[in-house]
């Protein structure tokens, strides 16, 4: 694979996606009539994608394992900005947007899928990850915004039985 390639696909693809679900969902909110179930569902990718971001931060700093590079002593295509490698916080964060979008049923969930593969494949044949960094950062994410799509819902629900329930007396 082209050098100049895995370089976009792991630097640059990062950036389109992230315009590319903010541009959707500002679509979604001028053209659909449930303006507030458009403004909750890009809530929730955006609180997926924040929280796996902390949570793999916090790993990152638990564990501390040096990216590959330093530890096989090659040069990267690039130099990543942080010195731990596990779990790869791109995978994380891509694969729980990703994911949210498969929760909520977003048919353009699939693009962000392919998107967040390719961001992680591309960080793993740059050198700044492992194959088990980018895998585990991705299961990661779909966890994590599964666990806050299980509990919005259970969440939502109890709302509507406590606001039904206000609504007879």
């Amino acid at each position: 694979m082209d050098k100049d390639l895995i370089i976009f696909f792991a630097t640059t693809l990062d950036r389109i996606v992230i315009l590319g679900l903010f541009l959707y969902f500002v679509f979604l909110f001028l053209y659909k009539k449930e303006k507030k179930v458009v403004l909750s569902d890009f809530i929730f990718c955006l609180f997926s994608a924040l929280v796996t971001l902390s949570i793999s931060m916090i790993i990152k700093e638990s564990f501390m394992i040096e990216r590959p590079f330093i530890r096989s002593d090659f040069s990267p295509l690039f130099l990543p900005f942080d010195p731990y490698s596990f779990p790869s916080s791109h995978a994380s964060v891509f694969f729980a947007i990703s994911g949210a979008l498969f929760f909520l049923k977003k048919r353009i969930w699939p693009i962000f899928f392919l998107a967040s593969f390719l961001i992680a494949t591309a960080r793993v044949l740059s050198g700044v990850h492992t194959f088990y960094d980018c895998f585990v950062g991705g299961l990661l994410g779909i966890f994590i915004s599964y666990i806050i799509y299980k509990f919005l819902i259970k969440f939502f629900k109890l709302l509507l039985s406590l606001s039904s329930i206000n609504s007879k007396y």
